[in-house]
């Protein structure tokens, strides 16, 4: 009986290591402009040296589970906006303040021609 015992509590405490050897962390948050206030939605969140990543949604919100261990740097990148970095140390909710970026990029032309129709 005794044999038998071991053996559970050894099969047991296995299948607990395994557990927490595969334990995610979901991190959640909030991203708004800084200059008025709003939320901004379809910013690209990735964890920085992985390749898994989320976008937020039309109120700004995202969730992002984590197989790796805390602390952890969050990249934000969207169109109109700075490139940010955050890095979160708890499971805690997360709310970034996003900086509006005015970057000028070169000149286009856009030119069209008719062809004449016999």
């Amino acid at each position: 009986m005794r044999k038998i015992a071991s053996y559970v509590l050894a099969v047991l405490l296995a299948n607990f290591v395994t557990i927490a050897a595969f334990a995610q962390t979901t991190i959640s948050g909030n991203i708004i402009n800084s200059v008025n206030g709003e939320s901004v939605s379809a910013v690209s969140v990735t964890i920085k040296g992985a390749s898994n990543g989320t976008f937020t949604d039309d109120k700004g919100n995202f969730k992002i589970a984590i197989d790796k261990k805390l602390p952890v740097t969050l990249m934000f990148t969207s169109v109109g906006f700075a490139l940010q970095e955050v890095t979160v140390n708890n499971a805690q909710p997360v709310t970034v303040q996003f900086v509006p970026s005015n970057s000028l990029g070169q000149e286009v032309v856009v030119s069209a021609t008719k062809v004449a129709q016999r």
